[in-house]
């Protein structure tokens, strides 16, 4: 079987064959904990992949594999807009705007853009709501306060867990 794991990590941060093996080490010493299991015995082939090769093979600022920035405030409801409203007929798709990264997600940012396409067509002008129902409700006051609450929580959790080994 095939275990691939993923450590999201922020641009410009070193990136060296020793940094790569402490995180290896860290990730492996948390499986090996949770799992009860022997895994580093079982590792038959390890392949890094980070920022110097993000660099290299797709010519990625600062080897970021997330766009530009990956910051707090390109995240959750700071994301782009679908409607760039500073030049008129410019739409944005993809997992670095609404409603975010990954597959589904830049497939639905793709939906979204061809309805604001298609309205426009159809009345001449711009529509104001760029994403469902659904998610239009996270422009509320209190939505978007309880949202930051629980990014900040998360943020801390991931903080201090980081802290343990």
């Amino acid at each position: 079987s095939n275990v691939f794991v993923l450590i999201p990590l922020a641009a410009g941060l070193p990136d060296s064959e020793e940094e790569r093996e402490r995180f290896y080490d860290i990730v492996m010493t948390r499986l090996e904990k949770h799992t009860a299991q022997s895994v580093r015995d079982h590792v038959t082939v390890k392949r890094s992949y980070a920022m110097k090769d993000f660099e290299a093979d797709y010519r990625s600022y600062k080897g970021n594999a997330y766009g530009l920035a990956n910051t707090l405030f390109q995240t959750a409801v700071f994301k782009p807009a679908a409607k760039c409203w500073a030049v008129d007929n410019l739409y944005y798709a993809g997992q670095l705007t609404v409603p975010g990264p990954g597959v589904p997600p830049a497939l639905i940012s793709g939906q979204i853009v061809s309805r604001l396409i298609t309205a426009h067509a159809k009345t001449g002008r711009g529509v104001r709501r760029l994403v469902p129902k659904q998610l239009a409700s996270l422009a509320s006051g209190r939505t978007l306060l309880l949202l930051l609450l629980v990014l900040l929580l998360f943020l801390l959790f991931t903080l201090l867990s980081s802290l343990r080994v």
